[in-house]
Order: structure tokens, then sequence, then C-alpha cells
């Protein structure tokens, strides 16, 4: 009979596990809304994170949500059109500042400027 090594059990016990791990949603079953939250969420942790260093170290930050193709409200050029394509980043770039500019103007001494109208 052979030895199985303590090693080699953890590694199969790790594989286990990996082979347990369900597999991710499909971005196509997750709602712009939900991917728009998730997005905003993570920057507010962001922002939160540099305000911290800010304090620590005495800088001053400044935030910048900048202004992209797909949240433009300016008409769109033939090129424009083909990179926009049927995707939905273009309904995930519109649903974002909506509920960027209300995290952020909850988000205490944040310097925030959102540039999403810049060029319309």
């Amino acid at each position: 009979m052979r030895r199985i090594s303590f090693e080699a059990l953890q590694r199969l016990a790790f594989v286990q596990r990996i082979l347990q791990v369900k597999h991710p949603v499909s971005p196509a079953e997750v709602s712009v809304d939900s991917l728009a939250a998730g997005t905003v969420r993570v920057y507010v942790a962001n922002v939160e994170l540099v305000e911290a260093l800010a304090a620590r170290y005495g800088f001053q930050p400044v935030f910048v949500w900048q202004p992209a193709l797909l949240s433009s409200h300016k008409p769109l050029t033939t090129h424009e059109k083909w990179v926009y394509g049927k995707s939905r980043i273009g309904d995930l770039h519109a649903a974002i500042p909506r509920l960027l500019d209300s995290a952020m103007a909850a988000s205490r001494n944040a310097h925030f400027i959102d540039a999403t109208t810049l060029f319309d």
C-alpha cells in the first residue's frame, strides 16, 4: 500500500474546494442597475480609502468621474455608433452618474467633480 503525504492530501482538499465553487453569474444575467450600484459602491470605497490616506499623510485628493463616449448626449458619429454597438455598457454608463452624485454628496470631505457631461 502506497502512503500519501500530508502535503498531497492538502493539495487534494484544495482541488476539491475549487471544484465546489459555483461558476459566476453571466454578465447578461446581471441587471444594469445592479452593475451600476456595484460600480458606485467600489468607487465610494476607494474614495474612503484615499480620504483616510489623505488624512494620515496630509494631501488633498480630488476625485473626478471622467466623461465617456457612452454617457455622452452628443450626436454620435458613424464610428462612435459602431463602437457603441448593441452593448449594455452604454446603459451602464448612463446609470452610474445618477447614483454616483447622490453617493458622493453623502460622502464627507470628498472633493468630487462629475465630468460626465463635459463634452456634451
